[in-house]
């Protein structure tokens, strides 16, 4: 089965995502970042954009409601609003047991204008959402979560509750895990610039390796190049019955993040078919 997992960045460049993302002739695209009537985007409908364009059938998950506002126009960086913004999945076969579930928030940051910065940046109300569904492989049940963990004002403590939510949906056996998990370490470590690799990121390597999944990316191949700085912050993990085959990390002008790609099969131990 080949995976794509990718922060499009809302799809400021919506022909050009729509043609990538085709060119990888993927069975499953989990993404984040997705807009949908913004104006910052044009107004396009993202989700609705990539089924066509891609020829599949999928499903959205509202994160967030963008407001308008003053602030909005004299700070660019979230862009105008006036539509929404949420995590879409978009696969070839149905998707079974689809749910979403609404993540734990906490302070210092609240999006509805609770704290100064998102409300001068990015007015919005709403909450982070994780995707959990199923697709069957080879007669077997494998469990996918897309997911996009709050960002760099928020420190690993409540992204790792915003995980432990969304992992607990989905028990397994077999898992994919794949989003921006944002291992930031808090605002002085993403600015600070003084490490090639901060100390969440190998909290979360061990955090997912005791709840056997494994990204086999290392965690100095970075994923996003914002504002000066490197991060790993994308990653697309399985379960030790899967194995990745082949994986691609690719940077792309479309985007602030990387996009992955991983051909996963069936490990021998599991009957050795290829999902």
């Amino acid at each position: 089965m080949k995976i794509v997992s990718w922060n499009i960045e809302r799809g400021y460049r919506p022909e050009e995502t729509c043609r990538l993302l085709a060119e990888f002739e993927a069975d499953v695209y989990l993404l984040t970042e997705v807009d949908r009537g913004n104006r910052r985007t044009g107004g396009v409908d993202m989700f609705a954009l990539l089924q066509e364009r891609l020829g599949m059938a999928g499903r959205f998950a509202l994160e967030f409601t963008e407001r308008e506002s003053l602030w909005r126009r004299v700070i660019p960086l979230g862009g105008p609003g006036g539509g929404v913004h949420g995590n879409a999945v978009i696969a070839r076969q149905p998707l079974e047991n689809y749910r979403e579930l609404r993540l734990p928030t906490a302070a210092p940051l609240h999006w509805d204008g609770g704290t100064i910065v998102p409300e001068l940046f990015e007015p919005r109300s709403g909450a982070r959402v994780a995707q959990v569904f199923e697709l069957r492989v080879a007669g077997r049940s494998v469990s996918f979560i897309n997911v996009h963990l709050e960002n760099w004002r928020c420190g690993w403590d409540l992204r790792r509750r915003q995980l432990e939510t969304a992992l607990a949906a989905a028990p397994g056996p077999e898992r994919v895990l794949a989003g921006d998990l944002n291992p930031l370490g808090g605002v002085a470590a993403t600015f600070a610039g003084l490490a090639p690799v901060n100390r969440e990121v190998r909290t979360l390597r061990a955090f997912l390796a005791e709840r056997g999944l494994g990204d086999p990316w290392a965690d100095e191949e970075y994923t996003n190049f914002n504002c000066g700085t490197r991060a790993k912050l994308d990653w697309l993990c399985v379960s030790p019955g899967l194995v990745i085959e082949e994986k691609r990390n690719l940077r792309t002008p479309l985007s602030d993040h990387n996009c992955l790609l991983a051909r996963v099969g069936v490990s021998a131990g599991v009957g050795g078919a290829v999902l």
